[in-house]
């Protein structure tokens, strides 16, 4: 930006510390401290700001291209000046999380400070994705941009002299873009319409993670529909109504989620007709908990670590192994699989007391090897739930393992049916609607450990709905497609799940409503 310019803003801060305020945030019960620094906003630096804007107009182009955000037009360019002196922050944040601020599409901060510098941290942080972080020194005379939607953090200041002109300073602020003005008969075409045209049995999980997904990409990046100009429905860009309608019911569903009475609460049946199961959970979307169905089945009756140790023990089988040494063992799944043979399996379960090491899981596809094939027959799920005469690759899956064992946060792409044979098994559900605070990583998994919660890394989840069940030998276990679930072995546990269910293409896959 230049000497003259770096000096100039300098100058200006100096001269109007005391107009300097308490800068403010959204309000939280949880952390009232949650920031510390103090502010100027734009109507009080006219100078500073349009020095600033010009700069920031001549490298949109370029700005645009390196953060892959496509060309917008723009509202307005809001900025303010702000001090960070001794002991001052800001937590973790985004910039465009409500509804006053959801128009905000490119952060920018322009740092300056005194020659020497006289304070040190106010390092600022950006997490662009769950797993990994990005740090960036309060370098004198340089401007950085970054999404708005991308969460950081201001890290404490350390300023021994404490005056104020020796402190952090910014001239921070958002490039907004122009919302689409809708035709107030819109969202009547837009929604309830195709809904009513929709299939019998579209259940409210389906639209609601359709919703999400859109949502999700459109964070990414809003791109033009085809045909778009002829849309009967709204003038402007399709695609942001539409993302900012998916937004718009999820916030909704959570909201009116968590004021029920029913709010992280699972029905528990012990008997259900396949009338009850299909229409008030299959097709609604909703779990539900079966307890002692399946305790008069060969498998419940029969299966232990003894019993396969004895009649299988020179079987070789798939598990994963090496868990521990990875952070994110699931999504590096190829990297754990061992062959063994189940008798060295058995073994290791009678040796480790309480262990995540090792696990034979789903993708391992017990089942499928010869040798256990059979055994599927000892399961004897609720015929009238369970396809039982689908016998196709995959269709029923096994989980065995110490105490210990855990299955991170995650949702699947269909809806399984899971029978507790050995042992028990706790788990924790999470709505669809929710995804938005559970800092998802890879796709298909939670950053969040919602046994081991960290408030500072993930405030967003403190005020997630969770539902916890514990499944005894015997009991069934409904997780409805794009529900978020974790699972942790209370005892040396064996677990099979089913995935074939008396609808057309027997089951409901999120994949076919994915665009």
């Amino acid at each position: 930006m230049g000497e003259s310019l770096n000096r100039k803003l300098c100058q200006i801060a100096l001269e109007k510390r005391e107009q300097f305020t308490q800068s403010k945030t959204s309000p939280s019960k949880l952390y009232p401290d949650w920031r510390r620094s103090t502010v100027i906003y734009d109507a009080h630096i006219e100078n500073a700001v349009s020095h600033l804007d010009q700069e920031i107009r001549l490298r949109l182009r370029e700005v645009l291209a390196a953060l892959r955000i496509p060309e917008f037009d723009i509202d307005s360019i809001e900025m303010q000046l702000t001090s960070h002196n001794h002991g001052e922050y800001y937590k973790w944040h985004t910039d465009n999380g409500t509804r006053e601020t959801e128009s905000r599409v490119i952060t920018f901060i322009y740092y300056f400070h005194q020659i020497p510098k006289r304070f040190k941290g106010g390092e600022l942080v950006l997490y662009p994705d769950a797993v990994s972080e990005m740090v960036i020194e309060p370098q004198n005379d340089s401007l950085v941009f970054f999404p708005s939607h991308t969460k950081h953090e201001v890290k404490q200041v350390t300023c021994p002299s404490r005056c104020f002109e020796d402190g952090r300073f910014t001239l921070n602020g958002w490039i907004r873009r122009k919302l689409v003005q809708v035709r107030q008969d819109y969202f009547d075409e837009k929604i309830f319409r195709p809904w009513a045209l929709k299939r019998k049995h579209e259940f409210v999980g389906q639209s609601a993670i359709r919703s999400s997904a859109n949502a999700w990409s459109s964070g990414l990046a809003v791109k033009q529909t085809e045909g778009k100009k002829s849309s009967p429905f709204c003038e402007g860009d399709l695609a942001q109504v539409e993302a900012m309608m998916s937004r718009s019911l999820l916030a909704l569903y959570s909201e009116l989620y968590r004021k029920s009475s029913r709010c992280a609460k699972i029905d528990v049946f012990r008997n259900i007709s396949q009338i009850e199961f299909y229409e008030n959970y299959y097709f609604l979307n909703r779990p539900v908990v079966l307890k002692g169905p399946m305790k008069a089945s060969v498998a419940v009756r029969t299966w232990s670590p003894e019993f396969f140790a004895l009649n299988f023990g020179s079987v070789p089988l798939e598990i994963t192994a090496g868990r521990n040494l990875l952070r994110d063992y699931e999504s590096k799944f190829s990297q754990t699989v061992q062959t063994v043979l189940m008798a060295d399996f058995i073994q290791r379960l009678f040796q480790n007391h309480e262990t995540n090491d090792f696990y034979l899981v789903a993708r391992n596809y017990f089942f499928d090897n010869p040798a256990f094939v059979k055994l599927r027959n000892d399961l004897e799920p609720p015929p009238d739930i369970v396809n039982t005469t689908d016998h196709g690759h995959g269709t029923v899956k096994a989980w065995f393992g110490p105490k210990g064992t855990v299955t991170p946060l995650h949702y699947d792409e269909h809806s399984i049916l899971l029978a507790q044979i050995y042992g028990r098994k706790h788990f924790k559900l999470i709505p669809p609607f929710e995804f938005r605070n559970l800092y998802v990583r890879d796709k298909f998994y939670s950053a969040v450990d919602p046994e081991h919660i960290e408030p500072q890394r993930y405030p967003g989840f403190l005020g997630v709905p969770v539902a916890d069940v514990i499944l005894d030998p015997g009991d069934l276990l409904f997780i409805p497609v794009g529900w978020w679930h974790w699972a942790k072995s209370l005892d040396v546990s064996i677990s099979a799940t089913f995935c074939s269910f008396h609808v057309e293409g027997r089951n409901t896959s999120l994949r076919g409503y994915q665009s």
